[in-house]
């Protein structure tokens, strides 16, 4: 049993994938990431499907280096025509979406905020030889602003990727996602 151990600067400051008691913390207080990570670090399931994981938050940074290259778009949709290119209900949803502004604008004006840890957790580009590592190293990240409380805006921030699972089952993954 090998145990793959990334390569991010950061790595050993995130005691809760392996914690020897860094930080005056408890070892083994920990999910032992590199157990799951000696069989997958992610990306595909076993059928070769992309993995999607939708994050409903806000304040993301999508040029982050470790978030970039993770980043979901969706293709189907041509930025910035006015046009609902995929007939999703969603309009140049090609970063994502935004349901308080009803845009893709998901980087919004809070850059640095909860939504770019949050990405990082999930899925980090891991073994970069840069900042942190996520649970997944190459998983998509689906982005969607939209945690402002008014319950509309909930509804349709968890609409939002429903509809692309949906409508990859639907297509048998032709069309939608893996989310």
């Amino acid at each position: 049993l090998r145990e793959t151990i990334p390569n991010d600067e950061q790595f050993n400051d995130q005691w809760q994938y392996i914690n020897t008691g860094q930080s005056g913390g408890t070892a083994g207080a920990d999910i032992d990431m590199e157990l799951a990570w000696d069989t997958t670090t992610g990306g595909l399931t076993p059928d070769g499907d992309t993995i999607v994981v939708c994050i409903i938050d806000g304040g993301y940074q999508i040029s982050h280096e470790d978030l970039r290259d993770n980043v979901w778009y969706n293709y189907a949709e041509i930025p910035n025509n006015g046009i609902d290119d995929d007939n999703n209900g969603f309009v140049d949803d090609f970063k994502g979406w935004n349901t308080g502004a009803d845009n893709d604008d998901i980087d919004g004006n809070v850059p640095t905020g909860h939504g770019t840890p949050v990405a990082g957790i999930v899925g980090a580009k891991g073994n970069n030889e840069v900042g942190v590592a996520g649970v997944n190293w190459d998983v998509r990240l689906m982005l969607v602003s939209g945690g402002s409380g008014v319950e509309s805006e909930v509804l349709e921030a968890y609409s939002y990727p429903l509809g692309f699972r949906q409508k990859y089952n639907e297509t048998n993954g032709e069309e939608g996602a893996f989310v």
